[in-house]
């Protein structure tokens, strides 16, 4: 992840710099001596050093400072803030020339969508200074929400804003039992340090999370954790930051459903869309308790069922607009209770013919029959669309891809 070392002892010149930075989506870290300046020029993810003049040592150290960038395979590149340093090009500290020089050199590890997605996640007004204040303490960080509120898309937000390394995902704990084995555990090729996350459904086992915490902090890891409820007693050294539900802010809904819009017709090609009038009490008159990842849903499921410009009810399929019935939720809840009970009787006699060390285990067996009738079901609803089921899942494109290709389903 491409980062920015801002190299200063000035806190004034250091804070006005940052949010400018932070603001437009780079990544930045802090170097306040020049010692700390060669480490950071020295990472792999720098792609920039902008260095104050007035740092002790830069000055006698400006010959270097010209050629360190050469002399490294990643050449980063060096600018000089608010003053002339030999060798080394100066640029102004105003916020539109900085945004301008700076854009010029490296690309945002957020985006400008990405940023307004997460402001529209509940993170605030203005997400990215926020989130970059919390990677930028390297503490471990548990982000709390319901389900479907952005926990894991605000975990990767603050593992770009904090410069560097893997992205790495570990299963969910709450389904885990014992140890969990960490990449470089397993004799994978560990790396660069980077930012482990895993989540929490209902429960916490604190060992456990305690455990992964340690031997990820002694590897120079950061840890995320997204969890649903509040931890039952405070993390010691943890930041947490809890996402609140769609329901207590009615407000983003309109602005949520304009962005999703906007994103996923350009993801699929498709001219402007708009919502009519009339889809906003269906939207408003919902309380979506699977929160953004649900809306999101809903807007992908009204746009692959309608080659209209100017979106009206009448224009969506019955079983689309029901996405958003309340009464759907109630019914739901009862089908699957239903599903659970038949699939116990209907295992029970799978489970009693098969030998304990066959191949393919017992679990890969059901696993695939679940997901095969799940998948096509899925993709039937959504008109075929890859995409649109893989929303209807809660699953990435490229994860629903590869599970179709796996069971041999990648043609459907």
């Amino acid at each position: 992840m491409a980062r920015i070392v801002l190299a200063t002892g000035d806190e004034v010149l250091r804070d006005t710099v940052s949010v400018v930075l932070l603001e437009a989506g780079y990544a930045v870290v802090y170097a306040a001596s020049w010692t700390r300046t060669v480490e950071g020029i020295a990472h792999a993810a720098t792609r920039l050093l902008l260095v104050d003049p007035d740092l002790p040592e830069v000055r006698e150290h400006a010959a270097l400072l010209a050629t360190l960038p050469a002399t490294l395979e990643h050449r980063p590149h060096v600018l000089a803030l608010k003053g002339n340093i030999p060798g080394i090009e100066a640029i102004p500290t105003n916020p539109v020339s900085l945004r301008h020089q700076v854009s010029r050199v490296m690309g945002r590890v957020v985006s400008r969508d990405d940023a307004r997605l997460l402001g529209l996640l509940g993170v605030g007004s203005r997400p990215l200074p926020v989130l970059a204040s919390i990677a930028q303490r390297r503490a471990a960080v548990c982000i709390t929400g319901e389900r479907g509120t952005g926990k894991k898309q605000v975990a990767r937000a603050v593992h770009a804003l904090g410069g560097g390394g893997p992205f790495f995902p570990l299963p969910n704990v709450s389904r885990l039992h014992g140890v969990v084995a960490l990449p470089w555990e397993e004799g994978r090729e560990p790396g660069t340090p980077g930012t482990l996350y895993f989540g929490l459904q209902d429960e916490w086992p604190l060992d456990l999370v305690h455990s992964v915490h340690d031997r990820a902090e002694a590897q120079g890891w950061r840890v995320v954790m997204g969890a649903r409820t509040p931890p039952p007693r405070p993390l010691d050294g943890w930041t947490v930051l809890h996402l609140r539900p769609l329901r207590e802010r009615p407000d983003d809904l309109r602005a949520l459903v304009l962005h999703y819009v906007d994103t996923h017709r350009k993801a699929m090609g498709l001219p402007p869309r708009r919502f009519a009038r009339g889809m906003w009490p269906i939207v408003h008159g919902y309380a979506w308790p699977g929160n953004a990842r649900e809306l999101e849903s809903f807007v992908v499921a009204v746009l692959s069922s309608t080659n209209r410009a100017l979106i009206q009810p009448r224009d969506v399929p019955a079983s689309v607009l029901e996405l958003a019935d309340p009464r759907r939720m109630d019914e739901m809840a009862g089908e699957t209770a239903a599903f659970e009970d038949m699939v116990e009787r209907r295992l029970r006699r799978v489970v009693a013919l098969y030998e304990p060390g066959g191949a393919p285990t017992l679990y890969e067996i059901i696993r695939q029959a679940v997901e095969r009738p799940l998948f096509r079901l899925a993709l039937a609803r959504m008109g075929g669309s890859q995409k649109a089921a893989a929303v209807l899942l809660g699953l990435s494109r490229n994860t629903l891809a590869s599970h179709l290709h796996r069971l041999g389903m990648k043609g459907e």
